[in-house]
């Protein structure tokens, strides 16, 4: 909310006082989705993401790595 008082000093019109005031409304976040909720679906991607690295590393072969 913004507040302004105008004058008329020496013939103009000028702002004598300025205020601005700024409120922040917060509500809790409900996920709709049920079960599957986007905090559980971080989870699986994280742990989807760990298998697949630690795959990547197994079928690594000595001989032809870094060549």
């Amino acid at each position: 909310m913004t507040t302004n008082n105008y004058g008329n000093i020496s013939g103009t019109v000028q702002i004598l006082n300025y205020t601005e005031s700024t409120t922040y409304d917060y509500s809790i976040y409900q996920d709709p989705s049920g079960f599957f909720t986007t905090h559980r679906f971080g989870y699986l991607l994280a742990i989807l993401s760990i298998i697949g690295m630690i795959g990547s590393f197994v079928s690594i072969r000595p001989e032809g790595f870094m060549r």
